[in-house]
């Protein structure tokens, strides 16, 4: 990259601002190279990071609800000196066994559901040449597949959400319910 000098082409080539300068840059094939290979990593390490973030978010939701548990001990008091006291770990309630669920599975199905998306983005940043017209049909079938995944998983959201969450499904009911309501009024 360097300042150029372009003299002007109607100018006096004697006067001092017959010329304009201009910033260019020259790309080579090493650029090429090095640019396409740090969009791919840089692809990569957003995608990598979301879902590293998501799982351990979710591990350690599930680790915390496991340790909350342990907590909650009761100490069985003997009835003479020679009986050894006993403690007694609660497991984990239903809620919270029903919350680890829904995490878990939606941190999955999210997984599950970008891993075409990733797919593209390799493809498209390792493979030259594929976006060329020729292709176009791949090209719409790949697109087109990615983002039927991810539909996927904004519809499957509500599913789990209805499936595993109470309130959640309470909520929904009456949403429907008066909608229902005002379409028979």
């Amino acid at each position: 990259m360097q300042w150029v000098r372009v003299p002007a082409e109607d100018a006096d080539p004697n006067a001092t601002s017959a010329a304009q300068f201009f910033y260019t840059a020259t790309f080579t094939d090493f650029s090429y190279e090095a640019e396409s290979i740090l969009d791919l990593v840089a692809g990569m390490i957003l995608f990598l990071s979301s879902q590293a973030i998501l799982t351990v978010c979710s591990l350690w939701m599930t680790y915390s609800l496991k340790a909350s548990s342990k907590v909650r001990t009761y100490c069985k008091v003997p009835k003479t000196y020679l009986e050894a006291p006993t403690l007694k770990r609660s497991q984990l309630t239903v809620q919270e066994r029903r919350l680890i669920k829904l995490v878990l599975s939606l941190a999955g199905l999210q997984i599950f559901c970008n891993l075409p998306r990733l797919a593209v983005t390799i493809l498209f940043n390792v493979m030259d040449g594929v976006s060329a017209k020729d292709e176009k049909y791949l090209n719409l079938i790949i697109w087109t597949s990615a983002s039927f995944f991810n539909q996927i998983y904004c519809t499957a959201n509500t599913v789990c959400y209805y499936f595993l969450n109470s309130k959640h499904r309470h909520m929904f009911k009456q949403i429907f319910s008066s909608i229902k309501k005002k379409q028979n009024v």
